[in-house]
């Protein structure tokens, strides 16, 4: 059966960081914006959302990544980032 896309960012949340429905709170939902891979031939579409956390000690990152860093909003363009990334935090910022 598939998922809405706010059923799959709550699984994708909870596969990323351990965190589950109860542990957030819905601020913003964005419009949808769409990427394409072009070496891959891949283009996937994009669903902005922002969260509140209640507790930030319950984020327990999952085997795809190294570390967590709290930044500032303005300050992601000082990282690489996945693709569309700045443009999907302007959507719920």
């Amino acid at each position: 059966m598939d998922t809405t896309p706010d059923e799959q960012a709550l699984v994708e949340i909870e596969e990323e960081t351990g965190l589950s429905g109860d542990d957030l709170r819905l601020i913003k939902k964005g419009e949808p914006l769409s990427g394409e891979d072009e070496k891959l031939g891949i283009r996937w579409i994009v669903h902005p959302y922002l969260f509140h956390i209640s507790d930030r000690g319950k984020i327990r990152l999952d085997w795809e990544h190294e570390e967590a860093k709290w930044i500032k909003p303005q300050e992601i363009v000082d990282y690489q980032t996945v693709p569309l990334l700045e443009e999907t935090l302007a959507q719920v910022w």
